[in-house]
């Protein structure tokens, strides 16, 4: 199945490792210069967060200008088809050429310029074309020299491909990378192999080879963290469940066709009284593409009219800065925030050490932005690498997508306002318990009964009281219910998750004091952290008063 799979791929004539993006980077001495290149080029006058769009053919032109005293701006992607070197005279082209080492595996090099520098070109290897009076040109120009560039990775391939059957080995890849100049010893070397071979059958894809040939090229990271996320997913996942077990769980299902049995929960426990509110706890989770885009909209809609993103894979955390107060200006709270950026990423460094922050920075994008009231930082995926993860994923996602289906998805919301300063309640060793009995706490859901209890049932004996809860969701089926009682009233049992203690909460509470400004901390209104990846969406949200504390108490009647 797989060589027929791609050899009906054999079809393709260019090298983009996402056929939606044909990516170019365009280099000159200033900012100036780099901008206003990408802007003929692209016929477009705005970039948008920095960067050039323009449909062409059956993709578009994705343009990055890059200048000789901002080339430490982030990339969005990992690989690009071309570089244009873009001078005015020859001391710009000087300038730039100190800095080509940056670029040196991309294989589309041109250099132009009004006047003659096709000497100047030649030095570095590249090619010269006179800047021309319409674009378009030179758009298909570019395209051509990519598609010659495909041919020239599809020869190296074939030649390799003794049996015609429309795969490599690996050692054939070792034998091509050697001759090319690389250690097919070296360990990011045979990481990459592995990362472009997770299903492990020993054969290489053109596809799969041309992503070596331009990612593991131009980026030696990227392939092994790729590789890296892979295994310890894996890991993870079989600490936490016998997947033997799930998958038998899923056939069987599906064989009997006990596969839409839909359902909802809804409890609201009270506790009695007036009080001043002191914190505030919001989760929710969906796992499915309708409930996931609806929860990322909801979410988008606090920051920004563009919703377009709830369909894309993407982390963010937004920090609301408190309207009544207006202690800080949003560009201040921006900038402060890429502070925490920072800080986040030495902190990963120290305590999971250098592969962690190999990952973080080349294989994700950070970008800060703010409104009239708010603070976001986003993180994505690099264009070009997004397959790769969902491939290096593929249990998790596996486990997931068997808890949705096209019209329906699996959700769960949670909702806890307490009389308690969570952190100080994690400095007296309280529990769950101890919070939510002085809290007003709502818990909703929706699920396919028969596939979480699979999952459930498969989950390894230690994990499952931890993961207790999820059984509000199935068992028993379609509840709505309003409580005011006592919590042991409602859940038993010693070992019940509701026992468990704070500190988990504590050590999120520690990470933001140590990593996020006072200042920051002090103009705030809460914190929210968001994920949206692969069809699944997470939140978490946060107010505490003691970490939060310039803010006003809340007073509210359960």
């Amino acid at each position: 199945m797989k060589q027929a799979k791609d050899k009906a791929k054999l079809k393709r004539t260019n090298t983009f490792l996402n056929r939606e993006y044909f990516k170019i980077v365009v280099l000159s001495n200033t900012k100036e210069q780099s901008f206003e290149f990408s802007k003929f080029f692209t016929g477009t006058e705005h970039p948008n967060r920095g960067v050039f769009y323009q449909p062409y053919a059956k993709t578009q032109l994705v343009v990055f200008p890059r200048y000789a005293s901002k080339l430490d701006h982030q990339a969005t992607t990992v690989a690009v088809e071309a570089l244009l070197i873009y001078i005015e005279s020859e001391e710009d082209f000087n300038i730039c050429k100190d800095i080509l080492h940056r670029y040196g595996q991309v294989p589309i090099r041109i250099v132009i310029s009004d006047f003659d520098a096709s000497a100047l070109a030649d030095s570095i290897g590249a090619l010269w074309h006179k800047k021309p009076e319409e674009n378009s040109g030179l758009q298909d120009y570019i395209n051509e020299l990519d598609q010659e560039e495909f041919k020239k990775i599809k020869a190296v391939f074939e030649d390799h491909d003794k049996d015609n059957g429309g795969t490599i080995d690996s050692e054939e890849l070792k034998s091509i990378a050697l001759d090319m100049g690389f250690d097919p010893n070296d360990e990011n070397f045979n990481k990459s192999i592995y990362a472009l071979d997770l299903n492990q059958d020993g054969d290489i894809s053109l596809n799969e080879f041309i992503m070596w040939w331009k990612i593991g090229r131009q980026n030696q990271f990227a392939l092994p963290k790729i590789y890296d996320l892979y295994h310890s997913t894996q890991d993870i996942i079989s600490n936490l469940i016998d997947m033997k077990y799930y998958k038998e769980e899923i056939d069987r299902l599906q064989e009997e066709e006990k596969n839409n049995s839909i359902s909802t929960q809804r409890i609201l426990f009270r506790s009695p009284g007036i009080y001043r509110l002191k914190t505030f706890v919001e989760f929710s989770v969906a796992v499915g593409p309708l409930k996931r885009q609806e929860m990322a909209v909801e979410f988008l809609s606090k920051f920004t009219k563009n919703v377009n993103s709830a369909k894309a894979n993407w982390v963010s955390i937004l920090i609301p800065l408190n309207p009544k107060q207006k202690k800080m200006d949003t560009n201040r709270g921006k900038l402060l925030l890429d502070e925490f950026k920072e800080n986040c990423l030495n902190w990963g460094e120290q305590k999971m050490g250098t592969a962690f922050i190999n990952f973080f920075r080349h294989l994700l994008v950070f970008e800060t932005t703010n409104n009239e009231n708010s603070v976001i930082l986003a993180i994505r995926l690099k264009l070009d690498v997004e397959e790769l993860v969902k491939s290096a994923l593929q249990h998790v996602i596996f486990i997931f997508s068997h808890l949705q289906n096209k019209t329906s998805s699996t959700w769960m919301k949670m909702k806890a306002h307490s009389n308690l300063d969570l952190y100080d309640a994690v400095n007296k060793d309280l529990s769950l318990k101890d919070f939510f009995e002085t809290s007003e706490l709502i818990v909703e859901g929706s699920t396919f009964s028969e596939q979480l209890k699979a999952f459930y049932y498969s989950l390894k004996e230690e994990h499952k009281e931890k993961l207790s809860f999820l059984q509000f969701l199935c068992k028993p089926e379609n509840v709505d219910l309003e409580l005011e009682c006592k919590l042991d009233d409602f859940f038993s049992g010693k070992d019940s998750w509701i026992n468990y203690s704070l500190k988990g909460f504590g050590l999120f509470l520690d990470f933001l004091k140590s990593n996020l400004s006072k200042e920051l901390l002090g103009a705030a209104d809460n914190v929210e952290v968001a994920l949206n990846c692969f069809d699944i969406f997470a939140r978490f949200k946060l107010y505490t008063q003691s970490t939060f504390s310039e803010n006003v108490n809340i007073e509210k009647n359960l």
